[in-house]
């Protein structure tokens, strides 16, 4: 038998996603800014570095298409690190953290 709760939290979190976009997105889109929330969650700093080397997303050039397409779109921001300017810290932008934080109500 089919639990109507799951459907339910699911079409309510998809509600979300349209809201804010997030359909828009592919699934390795998608990941690598789950992975941000998660690191962002976990109090964690990233760079661009981390991401390339911990998302599993795939190859250098291909992540670093998806966070230049996720910074365009407004989901993340990029800044430079002032303890070493050759490192791109990367946060989720305050649209992605209110669509995660309103996920996270639905889902409680």
């Amino acid at each position: 038998m089919l639990h109507h709760h799951y459907f339910e939290t699911l079409a309510a979190v998809r509600k979300v996603e349209k809201k804010h976009q997030l359909d828009q997105l592919d699934l390795p889109a998608r990941a690598i800014l789950e992975f941000i929330g998660i690191a962002e969650a976990e109090r964690r700093v990233l760079n661009v570095s981390d991401i390339v080397k911990q998302s599993g997303v795939g190859t250098p050039p291909t992540v670093y298409k998806y966070i230049a397409h996720l910074e365009r779109v407004g989901l993340i921001r990029c800044r430079t690190s002032k303890a070493d300017r050759r490192q791109k810290l990367v946060r989720l932008s305050p649209v992605a953290q209110r669509a995660f934080f309103r996920m996270g109500e639905v889902l409680q």
